[in-house]
């Protein structure tokens, strides 16, 4: 019995109309079990129509078309072949135009068991006198063609023509209520032919008709539809609306209602279409938003508010500040064009609770942008103890605001070291099929402050290269590499910065010239081997060879050098011209380079003047002075 398709489209209808459906056979049960097996059945259903333009003041029988219909049931084996030619109108049948696209199956191809057909149209029966005979026509003629063409291609045909029925109901009633205006029209002038007049209550009542609506009318017809509201029954309700216009007939009023909507549901339809479509964002980087070093004292729950941050923009890498307004538990959204490259930066932020254990106060979605930092913010607190809410404005990234609850006067303290931006995982684009290596346009990756990482070019600028760090400055709590940066991106004067965040490690701490608390890494630049301005080294022979310092520096020294040895020898040429002897200079010069600590430079002095003695000097002079061969022994030791 389930398997069966008789069974299974009664079924079907059953539960489509519910209690407007009925098996009408008087000789036993109405059942469906016990009437699906028969040759011939007949059934009685109400199509109430579901289109809302369709106007069912036209309808008598509770909004509904009351359809019988006398379904035969056919097996495959002996399916009769359909003859009949389904409409006299070609209009009406253009309506199933769109099922002339389906294949043309073979008879190996048609479905296998049995399903119900109707024959001819006088299968088809409609009881509603208020209808017009044109109608009724129209709608047996398409639930025929619509049968005959699908019975052998499709699953529940009756079943499948009467959905098909209720979604064109309106079309079918416009094109016959045309046609039969135009047949009526053509009969009219064929009498007026051959009787060569007409009375003249006809004639004042189709100059009417022909005559188009005054500004008059519309206004009676508009202000009689607004009294008509509370007439249920539609015949009393036209003849009201024809009374207030005074010179058209109820018919005349109700086509003209017809005719003005639909002209205004055209022009609405027109409208829709022509307004731009909405375009349609996927936000490539999204993660959620968390604090690092959270304490809170005496607060068991906190929510932010409206809170500043910065973006950087991922094309340009121009960076600007947002501001994203309070609006409760609601994601927040905010876009905006970039001013300098132009490519659209969308934000989508969605709050939540946080507490001690709980360190993410929300989930941040970017489009073509970063997150950096959060410069300041407003957070509703709960108390611990009395459970007040409480709100407080401008809290900074390592501020420590301490206040008294206005319930219970408990001191409490709230404050957050940093704020990290967690980025989720992106969606992997990899075929199953075919791997396909695709180079993309490479961007600027310019990354946001994240605890652990370095920060963009160390924390460099283009103002100073060896500074490694980024200030934060208390006159808008925002970051910055120098107070040049500062300057240049806002509109007013920089403060003396508090806090600064190392440019290898990215953690804030207090402003000093020290090394990082964190990773021991200095923020500033080190003393090296290279001139760096004059702050560097100094010593020629301890530059770097690529340094243009170097040769300069030893070419100075040299100098000096030749300029000492002249005045030591000029020292002892006088020395000697006034009687004083060698060996006092020599002690003064073995009290001045002692042996253990002379240099190279020294010991190459004393042997220059070692042998200007013997070229100058007698041999007895030589003999007397101790001390001169105590030093040359030295001087060769080294």
């Amino acid at each position: 019995m389930k398997d069966d398709d008789c069974f299974l489209e009664l079924f079907k209808l059953h539960k489509m109309f519910e209690n407007s459906f009925h098996i009408t056979n008087p000789k036993q049960d109405n059942s469906i079990e016990k009437v699906y097996n028969n040759d011939i059945i007949s059934i009685n259903i109400l199509l109430k129509p579901t289109d809302p333009d369709f106007d069912r003041t036209i309808l008598s029988i509770n909004d509904g078309i009351k359809i019988n219909l006398n379904l035969h049931r056919v097996s495959v084996n002996n399916y009769p072949d359909s003859t009949t030619n389904p409409s006299e109108d070609h209009r009406i049948s253009n309506l199933n135009t769109n099922l002339d696209h389906l294949p043309n199956f073979q008879s190996d191809q048609y479905r296998s068991g049995t399903y119900y057909d109707v024959k001819d149209i006088s299968d088809i029966s409609i009881d509603d006198n208020t209808l017009s005979e044109h109608f009724k026509n129209s709608i047996r003629k398409v639930l025929l063609d619509y049968i005959s063409k699908n019975s052998k291609l499709r699953k529940y045909v009756i079943y499948e023509s009467l959905k098909f029925l209720d979604k064109n109901l309106l079309k079918i009633y416009t094109i016959s209520e045309s046609v039969r205006n135009s047949r009526t029209n053509n009969v009219a002038t064929q009498g007026t032919e051959s009787k060569g007049g007409v009375e003249k209550n006809n004639t004042t009542k189709s100059a009417n008709s022909d005559n188009p609506w005054t500004l008059e009318e519309q206004k009676c017809l508009e202000d009689g539809l607004v009294r008509s509201k509370g007439i249920s029954d539609p015949r009393e309700k036209w003849l009201f609306i024809s009374k207030m216009v005074k010179t058209r007939t109820p018919e005349e009023c109700r086509k003209r209602f017809l005719r003005c909507r639909e002209v205004l549901v055209r022009n609405n339809r027109t409208e829709e279409i022509k307004e731009p479509e909405q375009p349609t964002y996927s936000l490539d980087r999204t993660g959620s938003l968390s604090f690092s070093r959270l304490e809170m004292i005496k607060l068991s729950l906190g929510r932010i508010g409206t809170f500043s941050m910065d973006i950087v923009c991922l094309r340009c890498t121009d960076r600007f500040e947002v501001t994203l307004a309070d609006l409760g538990e609601k994601t927040i959204i905010y876009s905006k064009n970039c001013q300098k490259c132009s490519v659209p930066i969308r934000c989508e932020f969605t709050p939540s609770l946080f507490f001690p254990s709980q360190l993410t106060f929300g989930n941040l979605s970017l489009l073509n942008s970063d997150f950096i930092d959060l410069n300041h913010a407003e957070f509703k607190l709960t108390c611990e103890d009395c459970e007040t809410q409480l709100r407080i404005r401008e809290v900074k990234i390592g501020d420590k605001k301490s206040m008294n609850c206005r319930g219970c006067f408990t001191k409490f303290l709230f404050s957050f070291g940093n704020v990290q931006f967690g980025r989720g995982e992106e969606p992997s684009r990899e075929s199953s099929v075919k791997k396909v290596i695709k180079y993309e346009r490479k961007t600027p990756t310019v990354k946001g402050i994240k605890v652990g990482t370095p920060l963009p070019a160390n924390g460099t600028c283009k103002h100073y290269k060896k500074s490694f760090r980024w200030f934060r400055f208390p006159c808008c709590g925002r970051l910055f590499p120098c107070d040049t940066c500062h300057d240049e991106a806002t509109d007013h004067k920089c403060e003396y910065a508090n806090f600064i965040v190392c440019g290898y490690c990215s953690t804030q701490q207090a402003a000093s010239n020290k090394v990082c608390k964190f990773c021991s890494k200095g923020c500033t630049a080190s003393s090296s081997s290279h001139w760096e301005g004059g702050k560097g080294c100094r010593d020629g022979t301890k530059l770097s060879r690529k340094d243009s310092k170097k040769y300069k520096l030893i070419s100075k020294n040299n100098g000096k050098n030749q300029c000492k040895v002249k005045s030591q020898i000029e020292f002892i040429t006088n020395s000697q011209s006034s009687n004083k002897s060698l060996s006092s200079y020599l002690r003064y010069k073995m009290y001045q380079y002692p042996p253990k600590s002379c240099g190279i430079v020294e010991c190459r002095l004393l042997v220059v003047l070692i042998l200007f003695s013997i070229l100058y000097f007698n041999y007895f002079v030589f003999h007397q002075n101790i001390f001169v061969v105590y030093l040359f022994k030295r001087c060769l030791n080294q």
